[in-house]
């Protein structure tokens, strides 16, 4: 929103324990201004519902659908890297929450596990009817995303394509 960064987010390609190829989100960090909180409300208005992390967690899941991972892995709170015992006690984000909410699994690595996908189907029945529109746009958004990425892909790696 008017060129200000609101999430950011930090990931790697990893072998899983399979050893297929999966891509970890490894920092989801969101703005620490005074404003963010009014700023975050704003850009999930106008994402039709979508808070930018979950959809910052969407564009992970078909960046890494993309690269031909299986998964998309998400480091829990326990394994999170801080510089120190001080800075790990003024991490406040509860990631494992939003891992949750988007419907992931919980590993036994310390890990939350999402299934890579390049968009996720929309269940209609299981929203309430005076909500489906605002579902319907979140849905087109998403897919967009998804089109936009896949097409940026092609670009780059068969220029000429």
């Amino acid at each position: 929103m008017n060129g200000r960064t609101l999430y950011t987010l930090t990931g790697v390609v990893d072998a899983t324990a399979a050893g297929a190829p999966a891509f970890v989100v490894g920092r989801l960090q969101g703005e620490a201004s005074q404003d963010a909180a009014e700023r975050i409300r704003l850009a999930t208005k106008a994402l039709h519902g979508c808070r930018p992390a979950s959809l910052l967690i969407a564009a992970a899941a078909q960046w890494s659908h993309a690269l031909g991972c299986s998964s998309l892995e998400l480091v829990g709170n326990s394994q999170r890297i801080a510089i120190n015992a001080w800075r790990r006690r003024r991490i406040l984000a509860d990631n494992e929450r939003l891992w949750q909410e988007m419907g992931a699994s919980q590993g036994g690595n310390g890990r939350w596990r999402l299934q890579s996908c390049a968009s996720r189907e929309l269940d209609l029945d299981s929203i309430p009817s005076r909500k489906r529109a605002e579902a319907r746009r979140r849905q087109e958004l998403l897919q967009g995303l998804s089109e936009g990425l896949h097409e940026s892909m092609r670009r780059a790696f068969l220029p000429g394509a």
